[in-house]
């Protein structure tokens, strides 16, 4: 069924309609409506632990839950997320992978989920490093078990995030580099020569800069440096106001340029929910009025609970860039790390994966998201 979507494009201000057909966009148009709403590619979020009371890794996860994610993701704007397990027994992620594959035979699930985020359990053990993660699941890197967990998922698995500084990591790396998968540097303490080693083996991306890490460390050898001064690392942000400090978002911004940095949500499964003192995942943590997770024990964030459209305009407020450019932050630039030729951009051919949006305040006031299996 044809339907046609009009607003001001995103990036240059013209007014536009947009058709499409059996969930692509078949034609774009100019027109001269004075229209007061902007349309944009619907948003790509790396990581999403889990949303509504409703984690990746939880042992309870269910296709149904799976299903009540994505619909939840659509009215807050996301088309195309990674459904993120993180550190646990191998057990829960055998089984989830596995809920998961089944889940993408549904083709409106698949729709929104091109493949699975591992983040973890080949992470640092050490705290402030390891950040929220349960240090009793935490393992080095093995091969062995990578591939156990991958034929759960059906090859699903598109982006490992791991510690490259473990023994065994550099072997890991250069085996999903070998097949495609994204290898993405988190959760560790890695010395400048392991990190550019690790990017030379075929590590991409780091990870949510600026967090899973100690609180103190040294001001000269310490893992931020060398990720931000590789020119062939992506680097993800968490910018809800809360992981990162404006001074770290506008240097980070500025050392890796706009097309080098990919904005992600990293919502838990609390993020949704009424804020308040929550058992989650054996450690009690704070769920702060304002979508921020703390982790008190530790002095430690524990994810976040901030919706990625949020977060759009307070890394435009902190750092002075245009609307166009904070949201191909989270359209484009990780549709081209994940490879997603047809997603992140208003062309002919690709999904109608769209946003209609105004803005107001300075802030992105969404109207409406347009999905469709297909």
């Amino acid at each position: 069924m044809e339907k046609t979507y009009s607003g001001k494009h995103y990036e240059t201000g013209e007014s536009i309609r947009v058709h499409t057909n059996k969930g692509l966009i078949k034609s774009i148009e100019s027109t001269d409506e004075d229209l007061d709403n902007f349309i944009a590619p619907g948003l790509i979020d790396i990581q999403v632990n889990g949303y509504a009371g409703i984690g990746f890794t939880h042992p309870e996860l269910s296709i149904d839950k799976i299903r009540e994610v994505a619909i939840k993701m659509q009215k807050i704007g996301v088309t195309t997320f990674l459904p993120t397990l993180i550190t646990a027994p191998e057990k829960i992620l055998l089984a989830n992978l596995r809920t998961i594959r089944e889940a993408c035979i549904d083709p409106f699930i698949a729709s929104f989920i091109p493949g699975i985020h591992l983040e973890g359990p080949f992470i640092s053990p050490l705290d402030g490093y390891r950040g929220a993660h349960n240090l009793e699941w935490v393992l080095p890197p093995d091969l062995e078990t990578f591939k156990r967990l991958q034929d759960a998922a059906g090859g699903r698995i598109i982006q490992l995030t791991l510690a490259p500084e473990r023994e065994g990591a550099m072997d890991l790396i250069h085996y999903c580099q070998s097949k495609g998968t994204i290898v993405g540097l988190a959760h560790h303490n890695a010395n400048a020569k392991q990190i550019h080693t690790a990017v030379e083996t075929g590590a991409r991306l780091a990870v949510h800069l600026g967090n899973g890490i100690a609180n103190t460390m040294s001001r000269h050898e310490n893992p931020i440096w060398p990720q931000l001064a590789n020119n062939n690392l992506m680097i993800s942000m968490i910018a809800d106001g809360f992981h990162l400090t404006r001074d770290e978002m506008i240097t980070f911004y500025k050392a890796k340029g706009r097309e080098r940095v990919i904005l992600t949500s990293d919502c838990t499964d609390l993020a949704g929910l009424t804020p308040g003192p929550y058992l989650w995942d054996g450690k009690e943590v704070i769920l702060e009025a304002e979508g921020v997770i703390r982790y008190p024990e530790q002095n430690v964030l524990a994810g976040a609970a901030s919706p990625l459209i949020r977060d759009l305009g307070i890394m435009k407020k902190c750092i002075g860039c245009t609307w166009s450019e904070v949201i191909n932050m989270a359209t484009l630039n990780p549709a081209g790390l994940l490879g997603l030729h047809n997603r992140g951009e208003i062309k002919a051919g690709n999904k109608a994966d769209l946003i209609l949006f105004q803005i107001a305040d300075d802030k992105i006031k969404l109207l409406q998201t347009i999905k469709k299996a297909g």
